[in-house]
C-alpha cells in the first residue's frame, strides 16, 4: 500500500509510529508535504518490521541463519499486507502462494508524477488467472 492509503492497516500503525515518536526531521508534517520523502520512509518502514519479524522468530541470530530463514517457504503478515515467500521455491509445508490466492494474484501498478510523487496507474490492476496459478506456471 501507499503511505496515504487510508484504508491500509499498516498505514495507520505506520503513521501511529511515527506520532508516537516525535523526530524534527521525519514526521507526519514533513512526509505528506514532500511524498517522495513519505514514499522512502514508508517503504524504509516495511522493510524494518520486515526484517525484523524475521529476526524475532530465530533463536540464534547470524547471517546463515537469517538467510536460510528468509528464504525458507515462509510467508510473512504485517497487518494487512502479506508478502513472501522470497525462495521462488513450492517445496515446503506453506504452499500458499504456490496455487495462488487473491492477494498472491492481483498486480497493481503506481507511477511517479513529474513532481515526483507516487500514484496509483488507473485501470493498471491485472489479476493472474487462476489457471496460470501453479508451481509449474
Amino acid at each position: 500500500p501507499l503511505y496515504t492509503d487510508t484504508t491500509s492497516l499498516l498505514t495507520a500503525r505506520f503513521r501511529a509510529e511515527l506520532a508516537a515518536n516525535p523526530n524534527p526531521i521525519i514526521n507526519i508534517t514533513t512526509i505528506d508535504s514532500n511524498p517522495p520523502l513519505g514514499t522512502f520512509v514508508y517503504f524504509g518502514w516495511i522493510t524494518g518490521e520486515l526484517l525484523a519479524t524475521i529476526a524475532s522468530s530465530l533463536v540464534t541470530i547470524d547471517a546463515p541463519t537469517f538467510q536460510k530463514t528468509l528464504f525458507a517457504d515462509s510467508i510473512y503478515s504485517l497487518e494487512d499486507m502479506i508478502t513472501g515467500p522470497f525462495s521462488g521455491e513450492c517445496v515446503g509445508t506453506r504452499r500458499l502462494f504456490c496455487t495462488c490466492n487473491n492477494g498472491a494474484r492481483v498486480i497493481s501498478l503506481i507511477r511517479y508524477t513529474p513532481q515526483l510523487t507516487l500514484v496509483p496507474v488507473s485501470n493498471s490492476e491485472f489479476i493472474v488467472p487462476l489457471s496460470s496459478c501453479s508451481a509449474e506456471n
